[in-house]
Order: structure tokens, then sequence, then C-alpha cells
């Protein structure tokens, strides 16, 4: 009988006490909703007193397009990282054609096989060989691609002369010279067309001594660096 008591007794302070802790934990359950309704609810209020300037919001609009740009720009060089990976191409390979403003071909060829403003485009590569001063040497000539105000300007030049445009490079090497006889690659030439390159110096297109004209290649002979204007005239 005591036996039956006692255990009537702990069941009943047991019973007690589990229902203590549910009932603090209701309470505390119930005071840190309340607590996160007010923050939100003060968050809210504050959000709501801000108003941005009209400068303010287009300096806002401008921040978050330049990171989308930015954000952009680093999944397309991660693209193209992978991609130049799968093809054996070094990441300072890529960055420096990148940087050149080249494909990775026009890079690695030291040519010019595209050129923004114009349409059709015969490539010019140059492969070395330069005779400097009347002499054979291992020389070659750096490539490059000159700015669009040039390009357009030759076109104007060309459509003056009753022509077009076939390319338009910049070119430079680390040598001195007072003649130098330039053999340029290009491809599609089949020797008799009438070429005319011309070199823009001091504001002004003028013709440089073209030597050959044959089949793929076009050698000329020019006094300084600088940009050339390859020109078929009909």
């Amino acid at each position: 009988m005591k036996l039956k008591k006692s255990l009537a007794l702990l069941l009943a302070g047991t019973l007690m006490f589990s229902m203590a802790i549910v009932a603090s934990a209701e309470d505390s359950s119930s005071s840190s909703c309340s607590s996160s309704v007010s923050d939100n609810s003060s968050s809210s209020s504050s959000s709501k007193k801000e108003k941005l300037s009209p400068e303010e919001a287009k300096a806002a609009a401008e921040k978050a397009q330049y990171e989308a740009a930015v954000a952009a720009a680093n999944v397309e060089s991660q693209a193209n990282a992978l991609a130049a990976e799968e093809m054996g191409i070094s990441m300072a390979t890529l960055s420096a054609a990148t940087e050149a403003g080249k494909s990775v071909g026009e890079f690695c060829n030291n040519a010019v096989t595209e050129m923004p403003g114009l349409e059709d485009v015969t490539p010019v590569a140059q492969g070395g060989g330069v005779i400097i001063n009347g002499v054979p040497s291992n020389q070659s000539f750096t490539i490059s691609k000159p700015v669009l105000a040039h390009v357009t300007s030759a076109k104007a030049q060309a459509n003056a002369l009753g022509g077009s445009v076939l390319n338009v490079v910049a070119v430079d090497g680390a040598v001195s010279f007072e003649t130098a006889s330039v053999n340029f690659y290009m491809p599609g030439i089949t020797g008799t067309e009438n070429i005319q390159v011309l070199q823009y110096t001091q504001g002004q297109w003028a013709p440089v001594a073209v030597k050959e004209i044959r089949a793929d290649h076009v050698v000329v002979d020019i006094t300084n660096y600088g940009v050339l204007a390859f020109v078929q005239v009909q």
C-alpha cells in the first residue's frame, strides 16, 4: 500500500515538472517570436524612412550594372580559361592575346585576321625574314590591330582611290632601320591583284613601295614603323 502511494506521488511530481518545462518553452518561444516580429517591424519602418535622391538612385544603378558586368566578365574569363586548358593553351598566352585585342590564333601566328569596321578581311601575318637595309635577317615585325579611327580613315582613302580595304595593321619591331623589305603573308591573294599599300604618316596616307605581289604574299619596302593599309584597286 505504501509502495503504491509512493509511486503515485512520484508520478504526479514528474508530470508537474514536465508541464512546467513545456510551459517555460512555450513562453520562451512566444517571447522570441515577439522579439523577431518587433525587430522586423523596426527594420521595415527604418527602410521606409530611407529615400534615395535621384543622384543616389543613379549611382546605385550604375554600381549594380558595374557589379553585374564584373560578374559576367569573371564567368566569361573562367569559361575561356577552361576552354584554353582543354586546348592546351597556357593562361599566359590567353591573357597576352586578350590584352592585345586578338584571338589566340592571331596572337600565336603574329597575324590580324579580323578587324572591327571591316566586313571582308584578308588576313595579314608576318613570319620573319625581314631584309634590313638590304641585308637578310632573322628579324620579324610585330603585327597588331590599330585603333578604329585608322580603319575608318583607310576606308575613306580607299574609296577615294576607287578601291576597297583588304586589311589595316600596325607594324612594329625592335630594330632601327633606314629601309626594311617586309614579306607579308596574305592568304587568298592570287598575285594578279592591283594592290596599293598606304602608310599613315602625320595625319595622312602616303603610298609605300610595293616590291612584289605573288600568291599569298605581298612584299613592301618601308622606311619606318607605323600603320599600313592594304588597298585593292579595281
